[in-house]
């Protein structure tokens, strides 16, 4: 990502987006994709793996995640309750069953 990068705050390093010291205010769709810039800056060519958490608040925004973990080849697992429905574990082995 472009708008990431490392700066200094109290003389330590910190990562910025969007000049911003990352926190709790991003959203999630933006923690994820910051998540997703550094774990393949940190591991290019490597088995990656993220989770992403409370994935019903990402709304539409979900296909866009899952399309760029499909496109950097990170695995990942989602995380997502729905109300007055019966938990469900669900395994989806090929990116054509999402998509």
């Amino acid at each position: 990502l472009p708008e990431l990068e490392i700066g200094i705050k109290n003389k330590k390093p910190v990562i910025l987006y969007k000049g911003r010291e990352l926190d709790d205010s991003f959203s999630t769709g933006e923690q994820i994709q910051i998540a997703l810039a550094i774990q393949v800056a940190l591991n290019p060519t490597g088995d990656n793996f993220i989770v992403i958490p409370n994935a019903q608040d990402l709304g539409s925004k979900l296909r866009d995640v899952q399309k760029a973990c499909m496109e950097y080849n990170i695995q990942y697992l989602v995380e997502m309750t729905r109300p007055d429905e019966e938990f469900v574990v669900e395994v989806i082995d090929s990116e054509k069953d999402i998509i």
